[in-house]
């Protein structure tokens, strides 16, 4: 029943069992986003995983590009074995394919291979990179007053340089995706500040400076490819992209001065800020509007046991849209 389900706030905030819901934010960027969208939704749908559906077709798609891709450096023929052998696993995983899935399976594979060859070119032309595929970080301890550890999975890390001094992250997309950090102020666009924050507080990467991090784009077609990132500007930049514009979207994308530091202290002030709520028993109905927007409610699946009003929903403003009609006027 609701009551029962709702009862569980209280089981899951006793002092006994209140780090595995901290556990939470050792997801990363995406679960943060999850919370600060709609605590309500981040309960019962991630932690308590009442929205578990079957996986739709796309995410499938986005798994099985993601294992392929982990083998960018491959060639052509290699890549058609390992294509094969994903769609295997996934099936072994979440079930077969119907067979008109698996049609579009093979017109896809066109589009990975132009992915790879895409990625291939550019990786050629990067000063001595080196790859870490689905990095995995350990968990690791982020408030030095309590109990709070994050840890996470980055997909693609490229070490550039004779001594590996610079480095540039890249998470895989199936879809077009930017970051905005005028959004992290509220809550969200935070995976690459988390990346950022890893790279600043874990071994692995000691000695390496982040110059550029975003979202690569794996299933598109020609400049759709191309990934958005953020990014110094500085000389330092150019061992990832030798040429500005060939190989991100725009060589003017997102400069950020001081890029790993700035991403950084954002991400840890929305790791403590999330945290904190967490400890409190902060699961609120409140899902964040930002300029009138929000994908809190139009995506939820658990509209059948929330109790939502329009006085519970959460009204931000980036300031962007009185910005353009000034501009407008």
């Amino acid at each position: 029943t609701i009551a029962t389900i709702r009862a569980s706030v209280y089981f899951y905030t006793t002092e006994e069992e209140i780090d595995r819901l901290v556990e939470a934010v050792k997801e990363g960027g995406n679960y943060l986003d999850a919370y600060f969208n709609c605590p309500f939704s981040f309960l019962y749908g991630r932690l308590l995983h009442l929205n578990n559906g079957p996986s739709t077709f796309l995410s499938r798609v986005g798994t099985i590009f993601h294992s392929v891709m982990e083998h960018v450096e491959l060639d052509a023929a290699d890549v058609n074995r390992l294509y094969a052998e994903a769609i295997a696993q996934e099936e072994e995983k979440e079930g077969p394919f119907s067979e008109k899935a698996k049609v579009l399976l093979k017109n896809l594979q066109d589009k990975l291979q132009a992915a790879v060859v895409f990625y291939q070119g550019h990786f050629n032309d990067m000063d001595h990179p080196r790859f870490a595929h689905e990095m995995s970080i350990p968990y690791f301890r982020f408030d030095e007053s309590l109990p709070n550890y994050l840890n996470g999975r980055i997909d693609l890390a490229i070490f550039l340089g004779e001594n590996r001094e610079s480095l540039a992250i890249l998470d895989y997309k199936t879809s077009d995706h930017t970051f905005d950090m005028d959004m992290t102020e509220f809550g969200l666009n935070l995976q690459l500040p988390v990346y950022a924050y890893m790279v600043k507080n874990r071994r692995e990467f000691e000695g390496a400076r982040l110059i550029a991090t975003g979202f690569a784009r794996i299933l598109g077609e020609g400049s759709e490819l191309k990934p958005r990132v953020a990014r110094v500007d500085d000389d330092g930049y150019r061992s990832f992209e030798p040429t500005p514009g060939r190989f991100i979207k725009s060589p003017a994308d997102n400069c950020i001065p001081d890029l790993g530091d700035a991403l950084s202290a954002v991400a840890e002030t929305k790791l403590k800020e999330a945290a904190a709520s967490i400890r409190k028993g902060d699961f609120e109905v409140a899902p964040l509007f930002v300029d009138g927007k929000s994908d809190a409610c139009t995506y939820c699946q658990l509209a059948d046991i929330c109790y939502h009003r329009p006085s519970m929903n959460k009204y931000v403003s980036t300031g962007k849209d009185e910005d353009q009609n000034e501009a407008d006027g």
